[in-house]
């Protein structure tokens, strides 16, 4: 009987056999950088792709694809890449779809350096931009350009913790067969899963929560459609070559063991800070979503409760 795997046991479980490794407990730490073929024959089916197998590691390696699997999983979507650094995963994801005078979309804050980027593609390849507070269906409409290539959010925002209602913005991009990518750092895949809301694609920076202990530079890409990731792997994966090193990866698959452990007491631990402050003679005012106050108090609440529903869903 095929069982739904709870998250908790997909943290730990999930994209690995031990019985495929000697009876490991953990995944075995792939330091190599290519890979032996039986035959020559062999060796010309896997760069065909006629043949599954690994060939050299930037093209794919066997702890990297144990955490690609595991963090499809956990977001829900058909398949996952790993890359050296968030900005890495930013921008393999961009310019899987910018082309000289494209336009993107973008949500009124975001990351630094994701802004940072975002004034460098225009600068250098003329890929404009438009920076929007999409709260609500017409201003996001009166956005779209013809050469919208593709929409992207980060929600909760960096630093300024504002929230966007992902479910809004995807449908109206498929409204207009624009693809949507939601920087889902700050939540994790234990709050939110973006692609269950109708986004495409789902970055991670994974030095945050992922990792959780300061130990490794990292991010994650994860998408609904299996063909379209295969092809960012062997193009703008393959070709910049932002690839995660094989430790790092085992790294996060340590992290992740304890995520949903982490999440929950971040989250209480926030509220009894929030309430603390909001009551302190020097304290003018506290950006927190969890405040019945914050204009974003709905989405938080809605967010705060997803772990209930990994517990008895």
């Amino acid at each position: 009987m095929n069982k739904k795997k709870r998250f908790e046991t997909m943290l730990i479980h999930k994209g690995y056999s031990s019985q495929d490794f000697h009876d490991s407990l953990n995944p075995p730490i792939f330091h190599s950088s290519t890979f032996t073929f039986s035959t020559a024959e062999q060796g010309e089916k896997r760069f065909t792709g006629e043949e599954e197998g690994f060939i050299y590691s930037r093209l794919g390696n066997p702890t990297v694809r144990v955490l690609e699997e595991r963090m499809a999983a956990l977001e829900k979507g058909e398949a996952a890449l790993a890359f050296g650094s968030g900005m890495a995963a930013v921008s393999a994801v961009l310019f899987h779809f910018v082309y000289s005078g494209s336009h993107i979309l973008c949500s009124r804050g975001v990351y630094g350096c994701t802004f940072g980027l975002i004034g460098l593609l225009h600068k250098k390849f003329g890929v404009i931009h438009t920076f929007n507070p999409m709260q609500t269906a017409e201003e996001i409409e009166a956005a779209i350009h013809d050469q919208t290539c593709c929409i992207y959010i980060e929600t909760p925002i960096n630093p300024t913790m504002e929230l966007i209602d992902i479910r809004l913005v995807t449908d109206v991009a498929k409204k207009y067969g624009i693809p949507v990518v939601v920087d889902n750092t700050f939540c994790s895949p234990y709050l939110q899963n973006p692609l269950e809301l109708g986004a495409d694609y789902v970055i991670h920076s994974a030095t945050k929560y992922i990792s959780g202990h300061g130990d490794v530079i990292a991010g994650i890409l994860v998408g609904k459609n299996k063909e379209d990731m295969q092809k960012i792997r062997m193009t703008t994966q393959k070709d910049i070559g932002g690839i995660i090193a094989p430790f790092d990866a085992w790294l996060l698959l340590c992290g992740l063991k304890t995520l949903h452990v982490r999440m929950d007491r971040h989250v209480e631990n926030t509220r009894k800070l929030a309430n603390y402050l909001k009551s302190h003679p020097f304290i003018e005012d506290i950006i927190y979503p969890g405040n019945p106050n914050s204009p974003y108090y709905f989405f938080w609440t809605i967010i705060h409760l997803k772990p209930l529903s990994n517990l008895f869903g």
